[in-house]
């Protein structure tokens, strides 16, 4: 073990060191220090007051935004908060919920038994009475009239099948529907 004090580079080296300390002490602690930085700290904040827009633009904004509000309204739901028939037809792509006839479909998870079985759990609540059940679907059947396919970790595809009502034979898939548990970045 090697003594510090026993050498003159050690006992310098050793007083150095305490100036510095003594000093930073000093500088931090002393009243003037503490003075100099309270003045630093009460800044006083002012309010600056918004510009205000005039009832009468209100107004005008308002009638002129009308129209299209009572057209989006009247075209995604119904009186009784329903999804309006078109409005699911229209459905397609990328979805993280899914509108079927009361229902609102939402893929909560994926599961992976074996390396052939895959099963979807889906949050399907009510919109009528607001119940929720979270069903179990295996990957290849079927559900409300879609086929479920199980593509990736977070997502399913739901494809909607087009019967001929006169040979009953699938003609087409009408409606492909790729649901999400998150939104993509």
């Amino acid at each position: 073990m090697v003594n510090y004090f026993s050498s003159k580079l050690g006992i310098v080296l050793c007083i150095v060191s305490f100036l510095f300390v003594a000093n930073d002490f000093g500088t931090r602690f002393t009243s003037k220090a503490i003075k100099k930085n309270k003045a630093l700290r009460h800044v006083n904040v002012v309010n600056f007051a918004l510009p205000q827009i005039s009832l009468l633009d209100v107004a005008e904004i308002e009638d002129k935004y009308k129209d299209t509000q009572e057209e989006i309204t009247s075209d995604t739901k119904t009186r009784s908060g329903v999804m309006s028939r078109e409005y699911q037809d229209n459905q397609k792509g990328l979805l993280q919920t899914l509108f079927i006839n009361d229902n609102k479909l939402e893929l909560k998870s994926i599961i992976h038994s074996n390396a052939k079985e895959a099963v979807a759990l889906i949050l399907v609540t009510n919109i009528k009475n607001g119940t929720s059940e979270l069903e179990t679907i295996p990957h290849n059947s079927r559900i409300y009239g879609y086929r479920i396919l199980v593509e990736e970790q977070t997502q399913i595809q739901l494809i909607k099948l087009a019967i001929n009502e006169e040979s009953q034979k699938v003609e087409k898939p009408s409606q492909q529907i790729i649901l999400s548990m998150y939104k993509p970045k």
